[in-house]
């Protein structure tokens, strides 16, 4: 018993270290002014940052997509940087933030493809990505965020075909891939949505 209990501390603290080291990558693509006007410090645990004009508790709208980062048990649970100016190349960092239900990063100037880590990010209900300038393919992982209600992923520069893993997306209601560059047909498997 007290070793299940050690190894169960032990996973937690490992968690917490990997939810912080994926925070602080996350961190370093907000610009210098608006960590400043917000008050965040990279090197800070991201549950005591500043909160937001708004709350990230809940589901988050459209008002409340910029609320910042909210936490539960110590746990990144919502992260909501819309319009926060973040530029870069999102880091493979993000799937450790296992716990994150609510991933909204839209409309910033994220550049680069989309980390294939995504998919590890099961627990996810929302995840916003449009309105940057990412490139590259879908990543098939995406197939793997089953929970996910919204996927966005329109505005951005994204090439290649639509994943048929997108079938299993059985949950999502919300499926945004308009004006990006994807070739050929919408995949049959979409009539499993």
């Amino acid at each position: 018993m007290a070793t299940t209990l050690a190894l169960g501390a032990l996973a937690s603290a490992a968690a917490l270290a990997d939810q912080r080291d994926a925070m602080v990558a996350l961190c370093a693509l907000i610009p210098m002014a608006a960590r400043e006007r917000r008050g965040i410090d990279c090197q800070t645990d991201a549950c005591l940052w500043p909160p937001g004009e708004v709350s990230c508790e809940g589901v988050l709208t459209p008002a409340t997509a910029g609320c910042g980062v909210w936490c539960e048990g110590g746990e990144v649970v919502t992260i909501g940087m819309l319009g926060w100016g973040l530029a870069g190349a999102i880091p493979t960092e993000v799937g450790l933030l296992t716990s994150t239900t609510q991933f909204v990063l839209a409309g910033n100037s994220l550049t680069g493809t989309i980390p294939t880590e995504f998919g590890l990010l099961t627990s996810t209900t929302l995840l916003q990505l449009h309105q940057n300038s990412l490139t590259g393919s879908i990543p098939t992982e995406f197939g793997l965020l089953t929970s996910a209600t919204q996927l966005l992923l329109s505005l951005n520069s994204l090439t290649g075909s639509i994943p048929t893993e997108f079938g299993l997306l059985t949950s999502a209601t919300q499926l945004w891939l308009s004006q990006n560059s994807l070739t050929g047909s919408i995949p049959t498997e979409f009539g499993l949505l």
